[in-house]
């Protein structure tokens, strides 16, 4: 099958007929695969016919023309089933959910078998195999769109192609945050659709009150709550203060004045004794008396802090009370990158994990535990005494995150499978550390 690419030079509208390629624009130059076929005067339209064998061939598909091969006397019938067994035929399917593709020839034996999808830019490879049946498990939604085969004899050098009709429907989560944040490149929507995927299937989904996977490249696109994804401070959406840099790898904070209110406050939101926090840091740095995700009061009570790494080499997490800060802390610790995650679980039960393995610091000893009517920032701590609600960020840190979030106290099982879904998150967009 060949892909034929039509590029129009100045402003221009491009349709197409039955079997040509018809352009219309003013002073245009009109190219096929960077190569230049012709121009159209002003005003004028130019029709320039696609042949194969002296007969016009192929079919517009909305970005390019599709040309088939010359099947030789061969033809192929493709179609999509539900079960490996091939009885139940379907147009559509969820998204992560397996099915299987079937290419049956007739007039020729293939020895060689692709198969893809279109885009909306590029072919995307399903497979290339010898035998005419292939599962595929799609990661991402596809709407409009339709799955090809090509089959091949090496010996007889008979070709020939079909398509079928496909529609892939995303998770109703991933596609309300993709349209959200304005996610359009396909890695990206694929690493979320995964991500949430995974957090689902581990039945941990429904643990988060918040996940900001600072996806997208821009301040814009990184406040979203992956959670929620409304544009409302009541769905916790990150609202970004002083200087922050936005890019493809996270969003860093100067250390100076920079925070984001997540307007989740943990007295309205929050149980007692019975929360989470959670830092992804591509940043190792060792940086005074810094906090990376907190609200508290100034002796650290009424508390839910995270610091990884200040200038002592210590990372901890506070779940305070109306008296004490009820701190872990962790010593020697010489690298602030990776996942941190905090969980209470119990008034007797708290534990600051690195990595999903790694165990920080452990507290069995019971104590009482309080929240504060203040929200909880990332980038620094919003140090307010309980009875006065607002923000009063101080201890700035410096630490880029690639996602961060609040939820409900994780086990450590589950803690383990966040972190499994989070690192191949960050592995997918190229930023794991």
């Amino acid at each position: 099958m060949t892909l034929v690419t039509a590029t129009v030079k100045n402003k221009t509208t491009v349709t197409a007929s039955t079997n040509s390629v018809t352009i219309g624009g003013a002073d245009a130059t009109v190219q096929l695969n960077g190569s230049t076929i012709g121009t159209v005067a002003s005003g004028a339209t130019g029709d320039f016919p696609v042949t194969q064998d002296g007969s016009p061939v192929g079919s517009w598909n909305g970005s390019a023309w599709i040309i088939p091969p010359d099947s030789g006397g061969g033809t192929l019938e493709i179609g999509i089933f539900s079960d490996a067994g091939h009885t139940t035929p379907i147009t559509t399917t969820p998204a992560y959910t397996e099915v299987f593709i079937v290419a049956t020839p007739s007039g020729f034996t293939p020895d060689n078998y692709l198969f893809f999808f279109y885009d909306g830019t590029e072919p995307v490879k399903i497979g290339e195999q010898s035998g005419g049946s292939i599962s595929w498990t799609p990661t991402e939604s596809l709407t409009n769109n339709s799955v090809y085969a090509v089959a091949s004899d090496s010996v007889s050098d008979i070709k020939s192609w079909d398509k079928t009709a496909f529609e892939v429907t995303g998770d109703v989560d991933a596609q309300a945050f993709i349209a959200a944040a304005g996610i359009t490149d396909p890695t990206q929507r694929a690493a979320i659709n995964t991500l949430v995927f995974q957090l689902k299937t581990d039945s941990i989904w429904s643990k988060f009150h918040a996940i900001y996977p600072i996806v997208g490249g821009t301040a814009f696109s990184h406040k979203f709550n992956l959670i929620n994804p409304l544009d409302t401070d009541a769905a916790f959406r990150l609202t970004f203060s002083g200087g922050w840099t936005h890019g493809a790898t996270g969003a860093t904070p100067n250390g100076t004045n920079a925070y984001a209110d997540t307007h989740l406050v943990p007295a309205t939101t929050l149980s007692i004794a019975d929360f989470s926090l959670g830092y992804y840091s591509r940043t190792n740095i060792a940086n005074g008396n810094d906090i990376d995700i907190a609200v508290g009061n100034y002796l650290g009570r009424y508390s839910a802090v995270m610091f990884l790494r200040k200038a002592d080499d210590t990372a901890g997490f506070d779940s305070g009370n109306a008296s004490s800060p009820n701190r872990i802390t962790a010593v020697s610790q010489t690298d602030s990158r990776g996942m941190y995650l905090a969980s209470i679980r119990a008034t007797n039960d708290r534990i600051l994990m690195k990595n999903g393995s790694t165990t920080l610091g452990i507290d069995t000893s019971p104590k009482t535990n309080a929240l504060i009517d203040s929200s909880i920032i990332i980038g620094a701590y919003n140090q307010r005494d309980y009875g006065s609600p607002g923000l009063s960020p101080v201890r700035y840190s410096s630490k880029e995150t690639a996602l961060s979030s609040i939820g409900e106290g994780l086990t450590n099982t589950e803690i383990s499978n966040y972190y499994t879904a989070v690192q191949a998150f960050q592995t997918t967009l190229s930023r794991n550390v």
